[in-house]
């Protein structure tokens, strides 16, 4: 593959990782999950004590606040692509491409634990009732006093783990690409010593003087 398409295909995972970014510190503000209270036959919601009336729905960031985490590292993924590609930019150590695929991991980590596990205001209204989570809490009813609860996901999850996996994918090609750039550069030659420079040059002559 030749040098400029190389370079091409760098910067234009690098843009692709900046959009999932973009993408990342959105999702967490989108509705992430949802529990809908079903009253039994014969029982009102106003004798639920308005637990949920009649449905609750929770933003990504209020339903696991450790989504702030995956948020600020994509906001030091932009910085990184800001600081290697604007103009004006400094950034030029090859390690960058690697510094933004730990960063996809660790976003795809926190992601993906926000949606296994059950957000904790759920669980406290599950502490109502039976006491008890179920696994997999997604779509399970669940029996309450006088009623079911049902929780689901919303978009906002789905939006958010297609975002970090296409940023987890697209950083570690990227870090392909910088390392066949590595090794195909030609190997910087140091400068000789002024000592070794300086017995090249006298003549034989002056060494047999």
């Amino acid at each position: 593959m030749r040098a400029g398409t190389r370079a091409r295909l760098i910067a234009a995972c690098g843009l692709l990782i900046a959009a999932a970014a973009v993408v990342t510190d959105t999702a967490p503000l989108l509705p992430w999950c949802m529990a809908t209270l079903r009253p039994d036959p014969g029982v009102s919601l106003a004798s639920l004590n308005g637990l949920m009336t009649p449905r609750g729905t929770l933003i990504g960031l209020y339903a696991h606040p450790s989504l702030m985490a995956a948020m600020l590292l994509a906001v030091l993924q932009l910085a990184v692509l800001a600081a290697r590609y604007l103009p004006g930019g400094r950034l030029r150590a090859p390690g960058y491409g690697y510094l933004l695929a730990v960063g996809s991991a660790f976003i795809c980590l926190i992601v993906a634990a926000d949606i296994a596990f059950i957000p904790g205001h759920w669980a406290d209204i599950l502490s109502i009732g039976n006491g008890s989570v179920p696994a997999p809490w997604e779509g399970t009813p669940v029996p309450l006093d006088g009623a079911t609860l049902v929780m689901s996901w919303r978009y906002g999850a789905a939006v958010a783990m297609t975002a970090a996996l296409a940023s987890l994918a697209f950083a570690l090609v990227l870090a392909g690409f910088l390392v066949l750039t590595d090794r195909h550069q030609p190997a910087v030659r140091l400068p000789a010593h002024p000592r070794h420079t300086e017995r090249r040059s006298r003549s034989p002559q002056a060494d047999g003087l």
